[in-house]
């Protein structure tokens, strides 16, 4: 503005130096007054005003015009931006299209090796995909089959090209003196060619002298099937054989893997990018013994046989408490509270100590394998790398706890992540759907008295209600109102926020998950027997103290996850510790503000991104509470609202 001003003194003092010279050149005296109104010189002078307010008004323009091109700048900046992201997403769905079906491929598994080894023996192992019956002793444990036995695989269309599928051999009680994974390349017509695998047989009493081999057979990360061949071993002494009585029905457990594993490409399944399997070894007596396989479509597949510590929730449950007594005291972020919210105060657990514990647990439980994998992917992939899939036996690992080294950063808060449970029995596993489509949010939030009485459950159930509007109703949390919930078979999603618990009886060596309605106690084995003759197809969110525990007691996974997979839900969130009040809530309020956003923009929502999301207001309030939450289910499930729910979303 003052170069303006400047300017515009300037012209006018030009101008009035014309003017004297103009009258100075006509012999007429500016103070005589002789001259007339029209003469030469008054036109002079109107025309130098003229001139001087015609620059005066292209100056103001000239500045106007200055400060409307940085709005039209942006403007048209933040337009070519829309009109990018159109295109890439335009791109995307394109692409998606684009993507051929698959075709079938069918061949006989085969693995050539001795049916018989001696102790300390070396053999050799050759496995192939064939056209002709070679090992007819080799049975498939997961995959397609048609009548004659041959593998059904699922592969896309690669014109000439032969695909190249990986293989994995497992061997308990054997050592491999060469890689135990292998490339095999198959062409349309004809025999793949042979993995090749050197093995030498153990020899130790904890081992059953009938064992088996294992081959996986994986594309691109993807799993196509899992094949067996028993192989017995001559031990030099004879000694007893301790695993004997139960080796038929604990090897059989081997299929489990298979169906934990046994994503078609058909069926058009979203990977994660890096999925986890670890189960026990059925084939040790020693129930620390694990197989664990990582899998990718960035990186090579990973296997390896751990022992895990025993005993781990000795060392977990006491820093599970400590987290508990620090959440009811530490802040809630920037949220606002209602103000009759009761406050408790308790030592605080700081950021630092939380980060600790994290760096900790990765470096005593992550398995060598996973470190491998997971700095590779980091590596490779940087911020792309985004989630991670769990399939186990072993729910006590909290997983989503760990700071990889070198960060201060918990897996959950950086990548979406799922946990699954692979039971026994084989024929138990079901494979978790990645899609849901939910009629209505339905709440359960029962009222308490005394020192029972929860101060937040009240404002967090309103908000939510408010938040899905007619799409939401509340049911009495009443054991019988819940039960005729449950049977209606309905897919929705069912939001409990009370009080829960896993009370463990030590002298019974039992542990009883449960939730306390206003009647009575809702128990997993309560949840069992109601849907004994039905599934219920829901995603549940049990906002409540410690039913998110899980642990491996007589051979299988026991607590309110297994219950609730195994009665048909899509997914199942909850926490590992007692809860703060508040930090409950407000957790809850922004994993649902997440959902209806996500609602809003795509139609559908992502779970595993929603809490991972509503974790990361650790890094401003570093409240524990919100870090106590696990989600069982792909990581991949997204759910979306039935049309008449979604008109009922305001």
């Amino acid at each position: 503005m003052k170069a303006i001003q400047v300017r515009t003194v300037l012209l006018r003092l030009m101008a009035g130096v014309a003017l004297l010279f103009m009258v100075g050149c006509s012999g007429t005296s500016i103070s005589d007054g002789s001259a007339s109104p029209g003469s030469i010189d008054d036109r002079a002078a109107e025309a130098a005003r003229a001139e001087i307010a015609a620059r005066e008004k292209a100056a103001r323009d000239a500045a106007a015009k200055q400060r409307q091109e940085p709005q039209v700048d942006d403007a048209r900046r933040r337009a070519e931006i829309a009109a990018r992201e159109a295109a890439h997403r335009a791109q995307e769905e394109k692409a998606a299209q684009e993507i051929p079906a698959p075709i079938e491929v069918r061949r006989y598994p085969t693995i050539e090796a001795p049916s018989q080894v001696a102790v300390d023996a070396s053999i050799s192992v050759m496995i192939s995909l064939t056209e002709m019956l070679i090992t007819p002793e080799v049975d498939v444990i997961q995959g397609q089959t048609d009548q004659q036995g041959r593998l059904k695989l699922q592969l896309p269309e690669q014109d000439d090209k032969p695909w190249e599928i990986d293989v994995v051999l497992s061997a308990s009680g054997f050592d491999f003196s060469s890689p135990n994974k292998s490339k095999i390349l198959l062409p349309k017509n004809g025999d793949s060619s042979p993995a090749l695998f050197e093995l030498i047989a153990r020899d130790s009493e904890k081992l059953d002298v009938n064992r088996r081999l294992y081959a996986t057979f994986w594309f691109k990360g993807q799993y196509l099937a899992r094949v067996q061949k028993p192989i017995s071993v001559v031990r030099k002494k004879p000694t007893a054989n301790r695993c004997s009585p139960n080796t038929t029905e604990q090897s059989n457990v081997e299929e489990i893997l298979g169906g934990a594993e046994g994503f078609h490409l058909n069926e058009h399944r979203s990977t994660a990018d890096l999925t986890i399997y670890m189960r026990r070894d059925w084939d040790s007596c020693s129930n620390t013994d694990y197989l664990i396989t990582l899998t990718s479509p960035h990186i090579e597949t990973r296997h390896q046989r751990i022992v895990l510590a025993e005993n781990i929730n000795e060392w977990l449950i006491p820093k599970f408490k400590q987290f508990s007594i620090s959440g009811r005291s530490a802040p809630v972020a920037d949220d606002k509270i209602d103000e009759d919210d009761e406050e408790e105060e308790f030592e605080y657990v700081t950021r630092d100590y939380m980060v600790g514990f994290g760096q900790l647990l990765y470096q005593q439980f992550a398995p060598p394998s996973f470190i491998e994998a997971y700095e590779e992917l980091s590596e490779k992939l940087g911020d792309n790398f985004t989630s991670i899939q769990i399939y186990t036996d072993e729910p006590s690992i909290p997983w989503e706890l760990m700071v990889p080294k070198g960060t201060d950063q918990f897996l959950s808060l950086t990548h979406a992540m799922g946990r699954w449970i692979i039971p026994k029995n084989p024929s138990d596993f079901t494979i978790p759907e990645q899609s849901l489509i939910a009629n209505k949010v339905y709440l359960v939030t029962p009222s308490y008295e005394g020192n029972m009485k929860l101060y937040a459950t009240a404002s967090e159930s309103r908000f939510i209600g408010e938040l899905f509007g007619q799409s939401s109703e509340n049911i009495d949390a009443k054991y019988s109102p819940v039960k005729e919930l449950l049977l209606s078979s309905n897919a929705s999603i069912i939001h409990y926020s009370g009080h829960g618990y896993a009370q463990r009886n030590d002298a019974k060596n039992v542990t009883d998950y449960g939730l306390i309605l206003e009647d009575q106690r809702l128990r997993a084995l309560n949840w069992r027997g109601m849907l004994y003759r039905s599934q219920n197809p829901s995603l549940v969110f049990f906002n409540a103290c410690e039913v998110g525990l899980s642990e491996t007691t007589a051979g299988f996974v026991d607590g309110w996850s297994q219950a609730l997979t195994d009665t048909g839900s899509r997914g199942f969130i909850s926490a590992l510790w007692e809860l703060g009040d508040r930090g409950a809530a407000q957790f809850s309020k922004r994993f649902y503000t997440d959902l209806s956003k996500q609602f809003s923009e795509h139609s559908e929502a992502s779970i595993a991104d929603a809490i991972r999301r509503a974790k990361q207001s650790f890094n401003r309030s570093e409240n524990p509470t919100v870090l106590a939450y696990v989600f069982y289910g792909d990581v991949a499930l997204k759910v979306s609202m039935a049309a008449k729910a979604q008109a009922g979303l305001q």
